[in-house]
């Protein structure tokens, strides 16, 4: 009997055993195919949605609920019609008797190098004029394609995730600038003409840019890429030649939704020829001729400096001839639309004012004074004062209160128009700088993001170290994504 006892109980120990593994086998097994299903479908609506980013890319971009899969769905959660339209919230598959859940979710991308490198999880930060720095890319997106369905009084699901990019592009292969200065455009196809130069040679070579003296640069009409939802631009290259010793070619873009450019801005380069202001004890102050490139007004500052027969007038610490000495001198003569404030630094007289007696921290002292910039025209009026040298006059010989004198004199930002040209750190006073021709700079997207017209400029310098050659660009190459 105990035998037969023993017999039993072991007997049931083995059944359940194995009714126990069977039914794990079982789930197992439904568990594989349900995953088997699950993962098609996921994998059929991201290759949906990509086919969608492909044709309309600004259609995915310009969702507003943008998050992770842990986020709630709805709101965060899209699903493609038939039309492959995309609709918000989920939609229901079912395969094989199972019903499954299946939705897509879209997350910002940041990238270093201001938003033109490698993915990062980083927040975004500053963007620097050397490009250091974490920014969003606008033609990047991080889209999840989920299937969730009951399982087993719980729940499973299949993620599957992937990278789109704004992939489409377009060339344009500007070649030849002997025509017409002075077109704004827009144009629709790269010709011979621009908006403006000064100090280069655009004829003699016809299909180059040469320089004249040390530094020259050029702005091009307004290109019109014809897609009136907008484009996102990729990258700026040149073709020629650096030449020798330490040159430079270097850009800076403008875009718009506005052919005209949009409201007018009174920032850029002083003029080649409207340059000069005037002080009885220096003489002139020449606010184009520094080597490197003339003073430039930004919408915050003036940077660079001005020359004179007693030594350079400088406006910003961070771009002096001897470069950025805020560290231990932090001053820079500011710009508030137009109207002038701060401090410039001469070596031989110390700190010449650009505002005085105005009830700001800023203007100092009893005696209202000023330097003005029209915004509309960009001409300099009024005056500056230093302790030792007295009033500096930026024009005169014009037949108004602030020009007086029988001279014409004046300083000039050399073009006044709509657009702002820029670099990677959103400022005017940054540049896209290369390496050499034929190496494409990557352009800081989300500066550029969606815009239909856009100018670029071209900035040429060189520096003699004796016998050395200019440079020369025979192509500036802009591409664009649609």
């Amino acid at each position: 009997m105990i035998e037969i006892l023993i017999a039993i109980s072991v007997g049931v120990l083995i059944i359940g055993s194995a009714a126990g593994a069977l039914v794990f086998t079982v789930r197992s097994n439904q568990q594989n195919k349900a995953t088997e299903s699950a993962s098609p479908l996921a994998q059929e609506l991201l290759d949906n949605v990509r086919s969608k980013a492909e044709g309309n890319w600004q259609s995915l971009y310009d969702l507003t609920a943008k998050g992770d899969t842990a986020q709630s769905c709805p709101p965060y959660c899209y699903y493609l019609d038939a039309n492959l339209n995309i609709v918000a919230g989920s939609e229901q598959k079912v395969v094989n008797n199972i019903t499954y859940t299946r939705y897509f979710t879209v997350e910002n991308v940041n990238r270093d190098n201001c938003g033109t490198r490698g993915i990062v999880a980083d927040a975004e930060t500053s963007c620097s004029g050397s490009q250091v720095g974490v920014l969003n890319d606008p033609s990047t997106q991080k889209v999840t394609a989920k299937v969730t369905w009951a399982q087993s009084g719980g729940s499973s699901e299949v993620l599957i995730p992937e990278y789109l990019t704004r992939s489409k592009n377009d060339v344009n292969q500007f070649t030849d600038w002997s025509g017409s200065s002075g077109v704004a455009g827009p144009v629709i196809r790269p010709d011979k003409d621009y908006f403006s130069q000064t100090g280069l040679d655009t004829t003699t070579t016809p299909g180059s840019i040469k320089l004249t003296p040390i530094s020259g640069w050029l702005i091009s009409s307004t290109f019109d890429t014809e897609r009136t939802d907008g484009v996102a631009f990729n990258s700026i290259m040149w073709k020629g030649s650096l030449g020798t010793g330490q040159n430079t070619v270097k850009f800076q873009l403008a875009s718009s939704n506005q052919a005209t450019g949009g409201s007018l801005d009174a920032t850029g380069p002083i003029d080649s020829t409207d340059r000069y202001a005037w002080n009885d004890i220096i003489g002139w102050l020449d606010f184009y001729g520094a080597p490197g490139g003339p003073a430039t007004v930004t919408a915050s500052k003036m940077t660079r400096w001005a020359t004179s027969s007693d030594g350079d007038f400088t406006l910003d610490c961070a771009t002096t001839p001897g470069g950025d000495i805020c560290a231990t001198s932090d001053f820079y003569v500011s710009n508030s639309a137009g109207d002038l404030a701060g401090w410039a630094w001469n070596d031989a007289y110390g700190w010449i004012s650009f505002c005085g007696g105005l009830q700001t921290t800023d203007c100092p002292g009893t005696v209202a004074y000023q330097v003005t910039i029209n915004q509309t025209t960009g001409d300099f009026s009024g005056w500056a004062w230093n302790d030792i040298v007295g009033w500096i006059s930026f024009c005169g010989g014009e037949s108004t209160t602030n020009c007086p004198g029988t001279v014409a004199y004046k300083v000039k930002i050399a073009s006044v128009s709509g657009w702002s040209y820029i670099g990677p750190n959103g400022g005017q006073d940054s540049y896209y700088a290369t390496t050499g021709p034929g190496v494409p700079v990557p352009v800081v997207t989300a500066h550029h993001n969606n815009k239909q017209y856009y100018r670029y400029k071209v900035l040429l310098e060189f520096i003699d170290l004796g016998g050395s050659t200019k440079p020369v660009v025979d192509d500036v190459i802009v591409n664009w994504s649609p």
